[in-house]
C-alpha cells in the first residue's frame, strides 16, 4: 500500500519574499556600488548586469512595513516624507524604498551579533575618548546649537543639504547631542517620533576628526535606546536610497539600516492630519547628513 504525502505547495512568489534581508541587501548593494562608481546610472547598469538584475528584483520583493500613525505634527510630516515622490516625480519614497532602522524592543539587543562588531568598537573608542551625550530641551540651548551649526557649514564641503537653515527645531523635545572631554558639541541628532515611527530630521557632525567619527557611532546607540525606551520601532531615513552617497552607505550599512518598503495605515487619513495643524513644533521633511570623507570611510572599514 502506497503512503500518499501531501506537501504544502510554495508559490514562487513565497520563495521570492522568505528572504527579505537577501533582497534589501541586493538594492543597497546596488546604489551603494553605483554611487562609488561615479559613473552614469545607464552605463553602470550595462557594465554591472548581475548586480542591476538583482536589484530590479530585489525592489519587487523588498520587505514591507505599515506605519500606523497618529493625528500629531509629527505623524504628517512623516506620512509627507513616505509619500514624497521623488526620481522625476514617478515613485514614492515609500514606495521605491526607503532606508530603514529596526530599533528592538530591549535596547541591548541593537548592539548585539557579529554584525555590529565595529558599532560596538566605535562606542568603546568614543567612551575612551571621552564622548557623553545629554539631551537638549531649551530652545535658547538650540538656538546656541543652531548657530554653531551655521557657522560650521560654510566651511563644509562635503556635507549634503537641502538648505541651511534648521531654525525650525528649534522647540523640539527631540535633541541628543554628542559633547567632547572639552564639553564642546560633536554632534547634533533631532529624530522626532509618532507612535512606532521616528524619522531623522537631523544627524550632523561639527567636524572631521577621529573623535567626531566614534561619536557618530556612539550617538547612534544613544538614539536608539532613547527611542526603544519609547515604543520607537521603526526609524525612517528621510531621503531616498538613491540619492546617498557611498560614505553614508557604507555608514548606514554598518548600524543597520535596510531598505524596505513602506505605506502609511489607512486609518492615518487626509483629514486626521488637517486637523493636527496645532502643533507647536514643525519639524523639515529634509534629512541632513554628514557625508564621510574619504579619510572617514577608510577609519570605519
Amino acid at each position: 500500500m502506497l503512503l500518499q504525502i501531501k506537501l504544502p505547495r510554495i508559490s514562487l512568489r513565497q520563495k521570492m519574499t522568505s528572504d527579505g534581508e537577501y533582497w534589501s541587501k541586493c538594492v543597497s548593494n546596488f546604489w551603494r556600488q553605483h554611487k562609488e562608481s561615479n559613473s552614469r546610472i545607464r552605463m553602470f547598469v550595462i557594465r554591472n548586469p548581475i548586480t542591476s538584475s538583482k536589484a530590479i528584483l530585489g525592489h519587487l520583493f523588498l520587505p514591507r512595513l505599515t506605519a500606523d500613525l497618529n493625528q500629531t505634527r509629527v505623524g504628517s510630516t512623516i506620512k509627507e516624507v513616505i509619500n514624497r515622490k521623488i526620481l522625476f516625480g514617478t515613485f514614492s519614497l515609500g514606495f521605491f524604498g526607503a532606508c530603514v532602522l529596526h530599533i528592538p524592543v530591549n535596547a541591548a539587543d541593537y548592539s548585539a551579533g557579529s554584525r555590529k562588531q565595529t558599532l560596538r568598537r566605535k562606542v568603546r573608542a568614543a567612551r575612551k575618548l571621552g564622548v557623553t551625550w545629554r539631551s537638549v530641551i531649551d530652545p535658547e540651548e538650540q538656538r546656541a546649537l543652531i548657530d554653531t551649526l551655521h557657522a560650521y557649514v560654510p566651511a563644509k564641503t562635503r556635507i549634503r543639504l537641502e538648505g541651511n537653515d534648521w531654525s525650525g527645531l528649534v522647540g523640539s523635545k527631540s535633541w541628543t547631542v554628542g559633547y567632547g572631554p572639552d564639553e564642546k558639541p560633536l554632534l547634533i541628532a533631532v529624530t522626532p517620533h509618532d507612535g512606532q515611527w521616528a524619522i531623522i530630521d537631523l544627524f550632523v557632525t561639527l567636524g572631521e576628526t577621529q573623535i567626531h567619527s566614534d561619536a557618530r557611532y556612539y550617538l547612534t546607540q544613544v538614539v536608539v535606546e532613547k527611542l526603544s525606551a519609547l515604543g520607537v520601532r521603526y526609524l525612517l531615513d528621510t531621503d531616498s536610497a538613491n540619492n546617498l552617497p557611498a560614505g553614508l552607505w557604507h555608514f548606514q550599512r554598518m548600524i543597520g539600516f535596510r531598505v524596505a518598503r513602506v505605506r502609511v495605515a489607512r486609518s492615518a487619513t487626509k483629514a486626521d492630519f488637517q486637523r493636527s495643524t496645532n502643533s507647536p513644533y514643525v519639524y523639515g521633511p529634509s534629512t541632513r547628513h554628514t557625508v564621510q570623507s574619504e579619510a572617514e570611510m577608510a577609519r570605519t572599514s
